[in-house]
């Protein structure tokens, strides 16, 4: 339960508590400021409070993108994007980034092997009662990302590797975590 003066603050009141700032806040400092609050809830373990705070916008299923790097995922990203999925009652997008310039040949190689390394953890998540599944995308990454957002409906933030993170800097339309 927030306190009272938060509702306050988001309306830019003047009359807040000494030391907390007031002022107009953006759609996008709101909603990374909503998802602060749904992983820390999440995090402490009160799920119920981060999954309302989560449902506050937005029709659908909430659901999680996580990019891998190349054609795999780290343990570390997937089992962290599993367990804060199951907190939140998300569900999960894997998505595999393949090369925008592969040919048809290395296209299905590369689904091939892609499909390989998501199995493990789509079964992971099934296990943990995580709904999941797996995309691949031939683009540069942002523009495989946006796509992906897109046609999955109500996507509340994008997880990666360092390495995708450092190349999306900025070029967002969600928030967007690093695992590392």
């Amino acid at each position: 339960m927030r306190p009272k003066w938060f509702s306050l603050l988001r309306r830019g009141a003047r009359d807040v508590p000494d030391g907390v700032r007031a002022g107009r806040v953006n759609a996008i400092e709101e909603r990374l400021a909503d998802y602060a609050e749904a992983i820390a809830l999440a995090e402490a373990g009160e799920m119920l409070l981060a999954g309302a705070v989560m449902r506050r916008e937005g029709q659908g299923r909430k659901r999680l993108l996580v990019v891998g790097h190349g054609a795999g995922f780290s343990a570390r990203l997937a089992g962290y994007a599993i367990s804060l999925a199951g907190r939140m009652d998300a569900a999960l997008t894997f998505l595999t980034v393949g090369p925008a310039e592969a040919g048809d040949s290395t296209r299905e190689a590369y689904t091939a092997q892609a499909g390989v390394s998501a199995r493990y953890w789509l079964e992971a998540a099934r296990a943990c009662g995580v709904p999941a599944g797996h995309e691949v995308c031939f683009a540069e990454i942002g523009d495989a990302i946006t796509r992906m957002t897109r046609s999955l409906g109500r996507v509340e933030m994008v997880l990666s590797e360092p390495e995708e993170g450092l190349r999306l800097q900025g070029r967002m339309p969600l928030a967007l975590f690093t695992v590392d």
